[in-house]
């Protein structure tokens, strides 16, 4: 081989070694870089749909869970506003008060099974206003008694003494429907609560209004 040839020969090598081993390389790892690339973007997509359907069922089983609460707890309460309802028109000298005291601590008791555990503060609520209630209309019955009963006093003394229980009354009613539709706040209610505490003494076993 002559020297002036040398280079012609060098640069044929290098355009067979392309021709003959770079070009078929590629023209296999180009697709396949492609393929996996592909493969790696649709699985992360998958992924991220994946994520999205799980937030979307978890949002929509949060507000499923919340709505049947919300209904649970507004059909518990209809039967709280009856009884507090009943005792605001109520005569209570002509009138069983203590059959409807008993209702109201009842249906306490069911809208109190109704919230659980999620919602203690307006149970609690509502069990002490029951405790106010009780004791103005023993109040309100023992003045009654002093004045010589029901027979011996008019219809307009009845009317004054059976105002306190019957106020308290008509004053829960408004404001348990008031925090069922958002217009009263939970601190409403514990201001409120509160201010019937100082009224009957220290009760043990209502924490959340502490």
């Amino acid at each position: 081989m002559t020297p002036s040839s040398e280079p012609v020969m060098q640069a044929v090598d290098v355009w067979v070694v392309i021709r003959d081993f770079l070009i078929p390389v590629l023209a296999i790892l180009v697709p396949t870089l492609i393929a996996v690339w592909l493969a790696r973007s649709e699985r992360r997509a998958a992924e991220h749909d994946r994520r999205e359907e799980a937030a979307l069922r978890e949002a929509e089983d949060r507000r499923r869970f919340e709505r049947e609460n919300e209904e649970r707890r507004l059909r518990a309460s209809a039967d709280v506003l009856t009884s507090l309802a009943h005792m605001v028109s109520i005569s209570g000298t002509s009138e069983p008060m203590q059959d409807r005291l008993r209702m109201l601590r009842a249906s306490i008791a069911v809208y109190r099974a109704a919230v659980g555990k999620d919602d203690t503060l307006s149970p609690d609520w509502l069990s002490l206003n029951h405790i106010l209630l009780m004791k103005l209309w023993a109040g309100a019955m023992e003045a009654i008694d002093e004045m010589g009963g029901v027979n011996r006093i008019s219809v307009e003394q009845a009317e004054e003494l059976m105002h306190p229980p019957r106020e308290h009354a008509n004053n829960t009613l408004q404001r348990f429907s008031a925090w069922l539709s958002g217009a009263f706040s939970d601190d409403d209610l514990r201001n409120q609560g509160a201010e019937v505490l100082e009224q009957i003494g220290p009760v043990t076993d209502l924490e959340d209004l502490r």
